[in-house]
């Protein structure tokens, strides 16, 4: 009997201990997400976060280009509730918030496997990101406003997975 009342605190503990929150799970790829992967070559790797905070709506595919001068890119957009922004840039992308100021502090941090940089700026517009390299790709990651809590951002890149 005492194990068995172990085992059933034992549940009710993890069942606690893993309840939906504030944030949610991003399940199967938004129209955004797709579209992209529809337009660029499939050997260019496309990675979509699989968390985000409820206070991110559905992304916006604001451009992809598969061919010409900077292709391939694309940049994708999630809205905050909170009046923040936060941006999915392969490329150079385009409409991405404007130009990034130059980085207060530059952190290694390691994004799928690889080695990245989270970089923060606090000038003017609080914004931070992570970008890296994949080959001859550049990837980045940001954030304008305090959208997005550093503990927040690392958990979005955590999260990244590959769109099939």
């Amino acid at each position: 009997m005492r194990c068995f009342l172990i085992f059933v605190c034992v549940c009710l503990f993890t069942l606690t201990a893993c309840s939906p929150s504030a944030e949610a799970l991003v399940s199967p790829p938004e129209a955004a997400w797709i579209e992209a992967r529809a337009d660029l070559p499939a050997e260019v790797p496309i990675y979509r976060p699989t968390w985000l905070p409820e206070r991110f709506a559905e992304p916006e595919l604001v451009d992809v280009q598969a061919e010409g001068d900077y292709a391939p890119s694309y940049t994708i957009h999630y809205a905050s509730t909170e009046d923040g922004h936060l941006v999915f840039i392969l490329g150079i992308g385009v409409g991405a918030l404007g130009n990034a100021p130059r980085p207060e502090t530059q952190t290694p941090v390691m994004v799928l496997g690889t080695e990245g940089i989270l970089s923060t700026n606090t000038e003017n517009v609080p914004q931070q990101g992570v970008s890296w390299q994949e080959g001859n790709l550049s990837y980045w990651i940001r954030v304008m406003s305090d959208a997005l809590t550093e503990e927040e951002l690392l958990q979005v890149v955590a999260s990244l997975e590959p769109v099939e």
